[in-house]
């Protein structure tokens, strides 16, 4: 499965990954699951 989220602007893409990271920190230590890998980065689109 792969999710690519889009942002309005740097500004915003920035505290979602904050907030991000802080659940992901939560989960880890509550559900029975484990992430396997994380990709992160700037992607350029055409239309």
């Amino acid at each position: 499965m792969c999710v690519v989220t889009k942002y309005k602007d740097e500004a915003t893409g920035t505290a979602a990954l904050s907030k991000i990271a802080e659940i992901r920190g939560q989960a880890a230590s509550t559900l029975p699951v484990r992430m396997v890998s994380d990709v992160k980065g700037s992607a350029f689109v055409s239309m």
